[in-house]
């Protein structure tokens, strides 16, 4: 997470603000290792080539041997929030927000891009209308939707198809059209159309 207000460096402007002619020579020097360096904002490194930022006035006090000062505490509305951390906050998995980020962006706010990592701003987040609150509700057992169906309502059910393909892969599983009918309230030609479009390629 950037709090509010903070500039956050990457591994590259780390090494020269320590006084390193290169990212290569800092590393080598063990920079990074030092028990007392800064721990990065975004500590979510489960991707490869996920790429580390760290808070500009930590390190700063760290090359010149002060005393590392923390970084605010209170949650503000400009508080800018990592993938993991935006999903966590909207109370989903991590593979659902990227299903969302990857297949229906206009389903989330618009992302800031800092330094090749993707942010939210926590009151974008908290204002959004988040995608697929009370979806099917009220449909009995067994019907099917056969409305005429608006590319506003074919997009809540990819979203909706996205999420549940999400939480399978999570566990382990897989979805057939069947499933996606099953548990959508949908015909299965309907369930198979979505589940195509939902796994094809962005």
């Amino acid at each position: 997470m950037i709090r509010a207000g903070r500039t956050v460096l990457n591994a590259e402007e780390v090494a020269t603000a320590c006084g390193y002619p290169s990212l290569r020579a800092a590393k080598a020097a063990g920079l990074f290792e030092e028990p007392s360096f800064p721990r990065p904002v975004n500590q979510h490194g489960d991707k490869p080539g996920y790429k580390m930022l760290w808070d500009q006035e930590q390190i700063l006090a760290h090359r010149e041997d002060r005393p590392v000062p923390a970084v605010p505490a209170a949650d503000s509305p400009d508080d800018l929030l990592d993938a993991h951390e935006s999903a966590g906050l909207w109370g989903i998995s991590r593979a659902t927000w990227d299903t969302y980020a990857k297949k229906t962006p206009h389903l989330i706010p618009t992302h800031r891009l800092i330094h090749g990592v993707k942010f939210w701003r926590r009151q974008d987040l908290i204002q959004f209308p988040r995608p697929g609150k009370g979806a099917g509700a009220g449909r009995r057992p067994g019907s099917t939707d056969t409305r005429p169906r608006t590319r506003q309502g074919k997009d809540e059910r990819l979203t909706q198809v996205a999420e549940l393909l999400a939480d399978a892969a999570a566990e382990g599983v897989d979805l057939s059209p069947a499933d996606i009918a099953a548990r959508l309230g949908i015909s299965k030609p309907y369930a198979r159309s979505l589940l195509q479009e939902a796994s094809a390629p962005s």
